[in-house]
């Protein structure tokens, strides 16, 4: 079925520039380069609107490199970069349409026409093939995807965590460098290194047989990003000079200002050659280099980079020995080589972590790919009767947000005979304690949940909307629920949503970057975090504590059982079908005062 039979388009129209503003006069005006992962943040306004969009409109990019993104849509006004779609409510899901467009976004970025810059003209949308599925199943797809997508987000939410996690030990171990509180020594990098050599100046080549790392090889915060390796060739005698080896602090010498020092520890047993923008450093017996990492990639040793930093013809370099007179705190080894075990167990969970996330996305793709082909068997899916009218209503707020519809249940079909209980109860009874007025807390809402099922009565509660919930709220929640026991930021997240608040749509981590006000889960996030109890080092830490509740971060390894984690009945059914590795991770706790 063609797009323009059941859609209609709004194609934008660009106000004079002197109608823009950033001071909130008159309409939001959304511009190609306000797109996120999934909604747009605009950030100027205009006196003079001419093109709408509005909520349940379908977003897309029809000028330009980005021609074929897609976002949900808003009320605001739009630039002629950008088109509105406005799907027949009775014929086609805007979120579905959202999955459909945004899954063949390389095929609509080659539909872009015309001039040199790129137009996808409103003919060409008009006749884009939309899958012909029923109303009922696109509804269905749409969910699937959206808790799809959830999922990714909280892998993506995890990994950010536990480089939160690192950042926090690193100050809980040695205090805030700037301030020294543990009054280590002081002294320089130059005293704990054996040798400080730059890379090859050779360009990489198409036969090369060794990896090549260059500067963009290594990420903001310290890590490694190897998609995208070049090769080379070098002599023999050359490879003792350029080659890393597992345990070599890896130093980005020349940058733009912003990211001159990048730096990151090899853990590969790998040989790879460094290109000449890096230099490989060697740690004596006083220094572990992952404390070394730790100390440049804290905020006072970015500062003390950008700082440090010099601009030659538009990049910013910091040469071998300037590296090595930079001031440093210099703590027992002992203390530096439990910093650095803290951070090599982070890091396998984070590499389990980022592996899963890769996995995730790739049965995403083929989801996708079945999905609008009519190839997934949505029979086990339903859809309360009396719901069914949420999968037409694209105009409500409430229905076209990133929120999975309380009317939806995902029911295995019947085999003959009932599943044995997991024999797994057991083998968790050691490590976790429950409660039992919780635990029939939790029976009894099943069972009250089970018979609104039954008579086909959708279960509502009276709950607050995010901006109208207090932080005194949140805390007054979170001891109700969470006092003596542990919870994860997941469980936090199920407890509120399902028992107090109503939280808005779901955003990109870019967007939240710019916004973090706009999601409720970021604002928990901050929340807890500042909750957090750590060591205070001066007045700037003690003002951003969080006044209202204090909390205890743990790392919690499942392998090992290091501590007995107490979690309540309802959390013990999130985690008893989980494995090891999955139950693994940051946990909290309530310090009582």
């Amino acid at each position: 079925m063609k797009l323009g039979l059941i859609a209609e388009f709004v194609m934008g129209q660009a106000p004079h520039s002197s109608t823009y503003n950033s001071s909130g006069e008159g309409s939001l005006l959304i511009k190609a380069g306000d797109f996120g992962d999934y909604l747009p943040t605009p950030t100027e306004y205009t006196t003079n609107p001419i093109s709408f969009s509005r909520k349940g409109d379908v977003l897309i990019c029809v000028v330009g490199a980005t021609s074929g993104k897609v976002n949900l849509g808003i009320d605001a006004s739009i630039t002629r970069s950008i088109a509105a779609i406005r799907p027949d409510p009775n014929k086609l899901n805007s979120q579905f349409l959202f999955f459909y467009l945004r899954f063949f976004y390389p095929r609509l970025n080659k539909l872009s026409s015309g001039s040199a810059q790129g137009i996808i003209s409103k003919p060409v949308l008009a006749d884009i093939d939309i899958p012909d599925i029923s109303l009922k199943d696109q509804y269905k797809i749409a969910t699937l995807l959206i808790k799809s997508y959830e999922l990714l987000k909280q892998r993506k939410d995890s990994i950010v965590m536990l480089d939160r996690l690192v950042k926090n030990s690193f100050l809980k171990m040695f205090g805030n460098p700037t301030y020294n509180p543990k009054k280590f020594k002081i002294g320089t990098i130059r005293e704990l290194v054996t040798e400080v050599k730059y890379g090859t100046s050779k360009v990489s080549e198409t036969e090369g047989k060794l990896p090549y790392l260059r500067m963009n090889n290594i990420t903001t915060d310290g890590y490694w990003d190897f998609k995208s390796i070049k090769y080379i060739n070098i002599n023999e005698s050359e490879k003792e000079k350029y080659i890393i080896k597992k345990g070599d602090l890896i130093f980005n010498r020349t940058n733009s200002k912003e990211l001159v020092g990048k730096t990151a520890v090899y853990t590969d047993d790998k040989e790879m050659v460094i290109a000449g923008y890096l230099i490989r450093v060697r740690t004596n017996k006083k220094a572990n280099p992952w404390y070394i990492w730790g100390y440049l990639n804290s905020s006072h040793g970015k500062q003390t980079l950008f700082g440090l930093s010099k601009s030659i013809v538009g990049m910013a370099n910091i040469n071998a020995q300037e590296l090595q007179d930079i001031s440093i705190l210099v703590p027992p080894v002992k203390l530096q080589n439990e910093f650095a075990a803290v951070v090599e167990k982070i890091d396998i969970l984070k590499t389990a972590l980022l592996n899963s996330q890769k996995e995730i996305s790739n049965l995403l793709a083929a989801l996708c790919q079945k999905a609008f082909k009519g190839q997934l068997d949505l029979s086990a899916m339903i859809v309360l009767e009396e719901e069914e009218h949420f999968a037409s209503a694209n105009d409500r707020t409430e229905d076209w947000q990133f929120n999975r519809p309380k009317s939806v249940k995902v029911y295995k079909k019947a085999e003959g005979k009932k599943n044995e209980k997991d024999k797994g109860d057991k083998q968790y009874s050691n490590s976790y304690a429950f409660d039992e007025a919780a635990g029939k807390k939790a029976r009894k809402s099943i069972n009250k949940q089970s018979k609104v099922v039954q008579s086909s009565q959708v279960l509502k509660k009276e709950k607050i909307t995010w901006e109208n919930v207090s932080s005194h709220q949140v805390a007054d929640w979170i001891k109700d629920k969470y006092t003596g026991y542990h919870f994860s930021p997941e469980m936090l997240m199920n407890y509120l949503a399902n028992e107090h608040v109503v939280f808005p749509a779901y955003y990109s981590s870019e967007e939240l970057k710019k916004y973090p006000h706009l999601n409720g889960a970021e604002d928990i996030k901050s929340f807890v975090f500042t909750a957090v109890r750590n060591i205070k080092t001066d007045e700037e830490t003690e003002r951003a504590a969080n006044p209202f509740i204090k909390l205890e971060q743990q790392f919690y390894d499942a392998e090992k059982e290091n501590f007995q984690l107490k979690v309540t009945d309802e959390d013990y059914e999130l985690l008893r079908a989980r494995d090891k590795r999955s139950r693994s991770g940051i946990y909290f706790s309530i310090v009582e005062e």
